[in-house]
């Protein structure tokens, strides 16, 4: 298994080539200073020789408006956990009694009354 930081930082190039393009079109620039990092900073971060730090995943995760997971697992495993959790909750919304409980119902008639209405006595 991969460490996680390699994985992130390969879902985090995956990301922005597919939003920016290749780093050859300079697409990137405007990222990097989206994102307050130094030219500099950013392409040693982007070759892997230092690291993104906890802030600079926030922000990217924000700036992407990333599901929940991303960049530790790729786009799509993260949409789909997403998509999942939603059906998952509306399965259990759906599953939920419907409406206020309702008490216990009255015990079945005796029949009394209806023997002393034949017998004269109501």
């Amino acid at each position: 298994m991969r460490p996680l930081y390699e994985q992130a930082l390969e879902n985090i190039r995956a990301k922005v080539v597919d939003v920016y393009g290749p780093r050859k079109k300079r697409g990137h620039k405007r990222l990097y200073e989206t994102l307050e990092i130094g030219k500099g900073d950013w392409s040693r971060k982007w070759r892997g020789e230092t690291r993104f730090s906890d802030e600079d995943i926030s922000a990217l995760v924000t700036h992407f408006e990333a599901p929940n997971g991303w960049p530790y697992i790729s786009w799509d495993a993260a949409t789909a956990s997403e998509r999942a959790m939603q059906l998952l909750e509306r399965f259990a919304m759906s599953t939920a009694s419907p409406g206020p409980d309702v008490g216990p119902t009255a015990p079945a008639s005796s029949g009394q009354p209806e023997r002393r209405k034949r017998k004269g006595h109501l």
